[in-house]
């Protein structure tokens, strides 16, 4: 048990240091209707686009079932949504994620989902340490995501573990195998 304290104390300390993308507000609830400010460090996740002088979102939403639906454009689109520049940071504002996906009435929204790049023609692209897209899980603080392998799983399984700063209890961070967002089990295995 001392063990798990300290791999979880760990986890959250090297989560809030390279956390690759933050929102404000720091928690969003799935019914969520308000401003969302995504805030995506370049130099995190893969560090790819750490000397990109523009920055887009290639974004959608995830349901429980289904990911990457609502995409805003096409993959390295003139039309993408452009980030503004803010310090060493890129900032996207979404006043209301339903109007902004184009979201159905009575969805529920699990996550919203982005690869950032630089333009239509470049070759940089922001994702996780792994290569992988990033998540933003909907009722967890966004402190960034860590992509891993875990014993006790199949071989090649890419694990989500999120740290849910907004539930911090005894089971601190949760797993999720992709490439569905709604398995969930205690990290108490590892």
């Amino acid at each position: 048990m001392k063990k798990l304290s300290v791999l979880a104390l760990l986890c959250v300390w090297c989560c809030i240091l390279v956390a690759q993308v933050t929102t404000n507000p720091s928690v969003i609830e799935k019914d969520y209707t308000g401003k969302i400010i995504i805030t995506f460090d370049p130099k995190a996740g893969n560090g790819g686009m750490a000397a990109a002088t523009k920055c887009y979102a290639h974004t959608g939403y995830c349901t429980p079932t289904q990911d990457w639906l609502g995409v805003k454009a096409d993959w390295r689109a003139s039309n993408a949504p452009q980030l503004t520049k803010v310090g060493d940071k890129w900032q996207l504002e979404i006043d209301n994620m339903f109007t902004y996906y184009n979201i159905p009435s009575g969805t529920e929204v699990r996550a919203l989902a982005f690869v950032f790049n630089d333009g239509p023609d470049g070759s940089l692209e922001g994702k996780t340490a792994g290569g992988q897209d990033i998540f933003v899980v909907m009722g967890e603080e966004s402190v960034g995501d860590i992509w891993d392998a875990v014993d006790g799983l199949t071989p090649l399984t890419r694990v989500f573990i999120t740290v849910r700063m907004a539930r911090l209890l005894p089971s601190a961070l949760t797993r999720q195998a992709r490439p569905s967002l709604q398995s969930v089990s205690s990290c108490s295995a590892i």
